[in-house]
């Protein structure tokens, strides 16, 4: 993680709010155009290469400026954070600050405890049920579907560049993924098989890292835009359904669109004093508002949310 020391911390706080708003921004462009490229009032070869490129090379692009931003709003904001606690609690914060930091008690020390963590313990499991049916090989048909071919337990829209994204991750995190993926074009037959011969080769792994990625490229990022556009939001002593349904709605809508359905969800309200159960009906009523035709998806899966709850 880059480092601050010494840098002030409200000065710190700003510059992770005016990336994450700057990503917030570019994400509503790259949303726009997903939606308007396709409808494009123009047809032959040159509106079929454009549309490629858009897919395979631009809104991507836009994709991995947005994460970067993002990334980078979450470390500034996590090193705002421990320096706070490091120059307000005294020896014994600065101690837990610099554990965060990767330092190593003595032999013999207890380790200072960790903060508890910010981004709770989502399982992934409601969204994967809604997705897929938990199914890491799941290739969609894209038939009807805004985003197109959709890949794996989360389905990884092809109009998104969501695949594209993830088999540049992969290189770092799970290279037989990149290694049998590059080359090819998310959306066509080619790449569908590749991805179900990966997940009948190694199931476990790749559902993994699937996971893995959601986490760091929506789920996360999707956190982080609630808790700048929400005030008293945070998942810190909410059950670990709340942090699903973020994971959720973050995997869905992306995490731009996540901050504005809490925000819009719970407006007028004290978020801070809601009830776990008061807060997702908040959620998939916005949910259902915005995207009628999904009405049912929503309303079965709120009360599996609801459910989780022992509401």
């Amino acid at each position: 993680m880059t480092t601050f020391s010494g840098a002030d911390v409200q000065l710190l706080s700003d510059l992770a709010e005016a990336m994450l708003g700057g990503a917030g921004q570019i994400g509503d462009v790259r949303t726009r155009l997903d939606r308007a490229v396709p409808a494009l009032a123009w047809s032959g070869r040159d509106q079929q290469r454009f549309a490629q490129e858009w897919s395979t090379t631009f809104g991507p692009a836009l994709l991995t400026v947005t994460g970067a931003l993002e990334t980078a709003a979450q470390e500034a904001r996590s090193n705002a954070q421990d320096q706070e606690r490091a120059s307000s609690g005294g020896p014994g914060a600065a101690a837990a600050a610099a554990a965060g930091a990767g330092a190593t008690a003595a032999p013999g020390t207890a380790a200072p405890a960790a903060p508890q963590d910010r981004y709770g313990h989502p399982t992934g499991d409601l969204s994967a049920r809604y997705e897929s049916r938990g199914d890491v090989a799941t290739v969609s048909t894209g038939v009807g579907d805004p985003g197109g071919v959709s890949y794996g337990t989360y389905q990884l829209a092809t109009t998104r560049g969501v695949p594209q994204e993830f088999v540049t991750w992969a290189r770092e995190h799970y290279p037989a993924a990149h290694d049998r993926l590059t080359g090819l074009t998310p959306g066509t037959p080619a790449f569908g098989t590749a991805w179900r011969e990966l997940a009948t080769a190694d199931a476990a792994g790749f559902g993994q890292a699937q996971h893995e990625f959601i986490t760091e490229h929506h789920f996360r990022p999707g956190v982080d835009r609630i808790t700048s556009r929400v005030p008293g939001f945070t998942l810190e002593g909410r059950d670990p359904v709340v942090a699903d349904v973020v994971w959720s709605s973050s995997v869905q809508h992306g995490p731009a669109g996540a901050g504005r359905i809490f925000a819009e969800g719970t407006a007028g309200r004290d978020v801070a004093t809601m009830s776990d159960a008061d807060l997702v009906r908040a959620v998939y009523a916005e949910r259902e508002r915005r995207f009628p035709r999904l009405a049912p998806r929503f309303r079965a899966e709120q009360a599996d949310a609801l459910h989780g709850l022992g509401d």
